[in-house]
């Protein structure tokens, strides 16, 4: 992640710019949401003429979308936040914020002043009717999850909405080929390991045979004893590494070295953070009380770290050119592209009958539509192949006309 001085003085003039003007319009679309369901909450105040006689699930349906909706405010999310916003009864409030926390849609977060609801579980909330969104509502939740580049004074950032988001059914179409690429290093790194351990038992040779069998089947490579010997002698003296490589470790750790910034890359961000964040609170997107206290997490110098990862690790070149980075970029970006296609495909065809297999939720497939914008968008951006990039649109399209703008019947 080495760059000359004058590359980072460009990239971060470049994104001051940028970090100044994208939010305003995103917080005018956030701020219109929050005023939607203040006048939900309005009208239905007025509709049974006192709270205490609004269903509760009524209530329960306004409270996801609000906590949904101030991911990035706590305060907004706390008792005295929502009583204020909504004009509703703190206690009636309460009870049933409380009943989500027990069903496990909401937690209740203390980040040391007060106490505030988070949304951890939209896919259940949505699975049991308590509420429902448009593609539009959706496209702004999921940008809004997105982790954001800094902690604010009094907000505990957390994956788990994000995570709860409703997704689509299984993997794109071919990505079973690729698990037992991933499971390979790990299922070596076991045998060594065993090697290390008790030598050539004869489990260890019986375990070796099973997984030459499994290779052979599958198109991986075949592995001896002897391999399996050569490789522990080459490393003998990281047995705890080994050891201690089981999970995600061996798949994650190789990529940080790409994704962990300099220090003085963060040391710039966090000034820039401070910067913009003092912008939204001069526009009142945020209270003037808010504070960036430190970096929380770097979404776009990790993207941008993976890309060039990417790019280098294609490249054949001892000296990458911008000229050939660009043309790798523009392959990985139809590439990607082209994964969605086929996985849209599929979709299309289970959503141009005006109906939906049991395992689908409307949601999980606007949340999924909003990536395929962006990778389309991307590839566009970047100049890849016009057929690719117009079938592309061209499903988003058909998915639009057959599922957004008409009515779905859900089949159980």
């Amino acid at each position: 992640m080495l760059c000359c001085s004058n590359c980072t003085n460009k990239f971060f003039a470049i994104l001051a710019l940028l970090l100044m003007i994208v939010p305003i319009a995103f917080a005018q679309v956030l701020g219109q949401k929050r005023e939607a369901v203040k006048n939900i909450a309005e009208q239905l105040v007025k509709k049974y003429q006192n709270v205490a006689n609004i269903p509760t699930n009524e209530i329960k349906s306004i409270l996801i979308r609000w906590i949904a909706y101030n991911y990035f405010v706590p305060f907004n999310s706390s008792l005295e936040g929502i009583e204020k916003a909504l004009k509703l009864d703190r206690r009636i409030i309460s009870n049933i914020a409380d009943s989500l926390v027990d069903e496990g849609i909401f937690e209740k977060v203390y980040n040391g002043k007060f106490s505030y609801y988070r949304l951890v579980d939209l896919e259940k909330a949505i699975k049991l009717d308590y509420v429902h969104f448009t593609f539009e509502e959706m496209k702004t939740l999921l940008i809004s999850h997105l982790p954001f580049f800094a902690n604010f004074d009094g907000f505990i950032p957390s994956e788990r909405t994000l995570r709860s988001f409703p997704k689509l059914p299984g993997y794109p179409p071919g990505f079973e080929a690729t698990v037992p690429v991933f499971m390979y290093p790990q299922e070596v790194q076991w045998l060594v390991l065993q090697y290390l351990e008790e030598g050539a038992s004869g489990d260890l040779i019986e375990k070796i045979e099973r997984l030459s069998k499994k290779n052979a089947e599958i198109g991986l490579p075949s592995i001896t004893l002897k391999d399996i010997a050569s490789f522990a002698s080459r490393i003998k003296s990281w047995k705890e590494e080994i050891a201690m490589s089981g999970g995600l470790v061996l798949e994650y750790l190789p990529i940080l070295g790409f994704t962990l910034p300099p220090t003085s890359f963060e040391q710039q961000y966090l000034e820039f953070a401070v910067k913009v964040t003092d912008k939204w609170k001069e526009r009142g997107d945020l209270p003037t009380s808010v504070r960036v206290t430190k970096l929380a997490h770097l979404p776009i110098a990790t993207h941008g770290s993976l890309i060039g990862r990417d790019i280098l690790i294609h490249s054949s070149d001892d000296t990458l050119s911008t000229k050939n980075a660009y043309q790798i970029a523009k392959n990985l970006a139809e590439n990607q592209l082209k994964v969605y296609i086929k996985w849209f495909e599929q979709v299309l065809s289970d959503t141009q009958s005006g109906e939906l297999k049991s395992e689908l939720i409307e949601e999980g497939i606007y949340t999924y539509l909003v990536i395929f914008r962006y990778a389309t968008m991307y590839a566009l951006f970047l100049g890849v192949d016009s057929t690719v990039v117009d079938r592309a649109l061209k499903i988003n399209d058909l998915i639009e006309k057959n599922l957004i703008k008409k009515k779905i019947k859900q089949v159980e």
